[in-house]
């Protein structure tokens, strides 16, 4: 008698991991039909946006993209998205990948501009220089008006510094800001310790 229960048991242990099985594979089979759009979820609720409004008229049924918005929401939860991560004046802020890291630092309450340069600067375009920083990590190739206007006095091409109004945070960074209106100097103003 409890041999046959034991036999019960395990044929229906094996039934039940058989049926998990299936609904495992068929879980990774309907990741694997929308895994393009998967970043776009976690990414910005904007682009998503527009994902679906090309979804739309492409005439798919709104049905099959709820069904696949369900999905693309459980795995959004289960997997964590890497932002990078600015560290500046003892404070730590996360951003999108292609950040202006201006516009962090700014966001984030990060004092950029030393002095009347908070009052007297380009406001990104690249001309002043006074958001000249010393920056640690992962960021976009200096471009032309960087190069250039560093090149001019009162900066020092020399030196390890980049304008923030022209870097794309790429990855995690870390920020140290140096005295003189334009950030030139060689003391330090704030690191990214504080």
């Amino acid at each position: 008698m409890r041999s046959r229960q034991r036999a019960a048991g395990s044929s229906r242990q094996r039934a039940a991991g058989s049926s998990r099985t299936l609904e495992l594979q068929s879980e990774k089979q309907q990741l694997e039909e929308c895994h393009c759009i998967v970043p776009l979820a976690a990414s910005s609720p904007s682009i998503f946006h527009a994902y679906f409004q090309s979804w739309k008229q492409t005439n798919q049924s709104i049905k099959n993209f709820v069904n696949k918005y369900k999905i693309i929401k459980k795995v959004v939860k289960k997997v964590q998205i890497a932002m990078p991560k600015v560290t500046a004046q003892g404070k730590t802020a996360t951003c999108e990948v292609g950040a202006n890291l201006r516009q962090v630092l700014l966001q984030n309450g990060i004092d950029l501009y030393n002095g009347q340069a908070k009052l007297i600067n380009c406001r990104g375009i690249g001309s002043c220089g006074t958001c000249a920083v010393e920056l640690e990590g992962e960021v976009s190739p200096a471009n032309w008006k960087d190069k250039g206007r560093r090149s001019l006095p009162p900066h020092n091409p020399a030196k390890n510094r980049r304008l923030a109004c022209q870097t794309k945070v790429l990855g995690d960074v870390r920020i140290t800001k140096f005295d003189g209106f334009w950030g030139q100097g060689d003391q330090p103003l704030w690191t990214p310790e504080g």
